[in-house]
């Protein structure tokens, strides 16, 4: 498992009515973005695409919690 949550990670999340458009990245470099979406179930699914040395790698996005006193949900990457 490749986890990318960590005080270091800056997450930033954009709500629409049925999905999040989801932008990984460090202070002064981006890292990746995905659009993450709910399933039936109540579960959050989506694939992030990582930008590093040119090279762009699917993943898949596993939310941890989500807070209901913020806006944003915290997450952890899963390597596909």
């Amino acid at each position: 498992m490749t986890d990318l949550y960590s005080d270091k990670l800056v997450r930033e999340a954009i709500w629409t009515e049925v999905s999040l458009i989801v932008r990984f990245f460090f202070p002064d470099q981006p890292i990746g973005f995905g659009d993450l979406c709910r399933e039936d179930d109540g579960s959050w699914t989506a694939s992030i695409h990582t930008i590093e040395n040119g090279v762009r790698e699917t993943y898949e996005l596993g939310m941890l919690f989500s807070d209901p006193c913020h806006a944003e949900p915290i997450f952890h990457i899963i390597a596909a």
